[in-house]
């Protein structure tokens, strides 16, 4: 959701029934050229922020221990790395095995294009583009608003 200071815009939430059929939307359609939809379901299975999820990269990941550590952010203008909201931002957060294994997924899809096209992932990026890059907040706005 985009700040908005003068409060014009609702906040909808969803229900458990939407939330269910939104994941299973979602893992019907995961793949490299939708990225969104790999971010928008680990927002749903982390309440993490669009930021946070941005700025996750493969090292962050513990599948033996189903951890997520969260220690950065992502500054869409700057397009790179920059420390958490705040201090208590940073902490470690256990995730499903649901989650592992759609993560574990998209590393070796991603693996896969990258070492077929030439390509590298400099920044080890999980949510990283086919394009070398990570979806705009915008579109990733766009994406869970639709």
């Amino acid at each position: 959701m985009v700040f908005d200071p003068k409060h014009t815009r609702g906040i909808h939430y969803l229900n458990l029934n939407q939330a269910t059929e939104l994941v299973h939307y979602l893992k019907a359609h995961l793949d490299l050229a939708h990225m969104t939809n790999y971010m928008s379901l680990t927002a749903l299975m982390t309440g993490m922020r669009a930021a946070e999820i941005t700025a996750l990269t493969w090292d962050s990941l513990d599948r033996k221990k189903h951890m997520l550590k969260i220690d950065k952010s992502w500054d869409f203008s700057l397009k790179n790395f920059k420390a958490t909201k705040n201090h208590s931002s940073n902490r470690t957060i256990e995730i499903n095995p649901q989650l592992i294994e759609v993560l574990t997924k998209l590393q070796f899809d991603q693996n896969m294009y990258l070492n077929t096209h030439h390509k590298t992932n400099p920044k080890n990026l999980i949510f990283m583009t086919r394009y070398g890059n990570v979806p705009e907040y915008n579109a990733l706005n766009h994406h869970v608003t639709r």
